[in-house]
């Protein structure tokens, strides 16, 4: 099992950073279009064929799947061919984004995986273990809020959510 730095995104910049990457992964696959649209001409439905075989061509696609528990978001997703040192993983207050490269650079990894709920960026942790990557965010703290619950008495008990 290899341990994956996670990078935390906690302002704009980070979160710029991020859309930067993607429009320019979006450029590389409309300009791959293109390219087979010159090749081929165009026809009936061509465009979108044109452009998901260029998906295909400069994009690794992972299986994943994102369970949330009582206490944190749980992303696993197959990412055969992409190894520890191609990996990134990023943090936001509401979202995951996960970013590689295939061993020979050809094709990228990038997707980014929004969540229902508020994460802790500092208690997101990374793993690849035989071509899964594992990735835990735990969910925002509670720590602080306080709830109110009455006995049958007249005093208030204080507990800790």
């Amino acid at each position: 099992m290899t341990k994956i730095a996670v990078t935390q995104i906690t302002d704009d910049a980070g979160c710029e950073a991020l859309e930067t990457g993607l429009n320019s992964l979006t450029d590389q696959i409309r300009e791959r279009a293109y390219g087979i649209y010159q090749e081929r001409g165009s026809g009936d439905g061509a465009a979108l064929d044109h452009w998901l075989e260029a998906e295909r061509d400069l994009t690794v696609r992972v299986e994943s799947d994102l369970v949330e528990t009582d206490t944190a978001f749980e992303l696993s997703a197959a990412v055969d061919g992409l190894d520890a040192s191609n990996l990134a993983v990023s943090a936001s207050s509401d979202a995951l984004a996960v970013k590689g490269r295939s061993s020979a650079g050809e094709r990228v990894l990038f997707t980014r995986f929004r969540l229902p709920g508020t994460i802790a960026v500092d208690r997101v942790t990374a793993m690849l273990d035989n071509g899964i990557l594992r990735v835990s965010a735990q969910k925002a703290d509670t720590a602080g809020k306080r709830t109110l619950s009455r006995s049958r008495g007249a005093s208030a008990k204080v507990a800790a959510a």
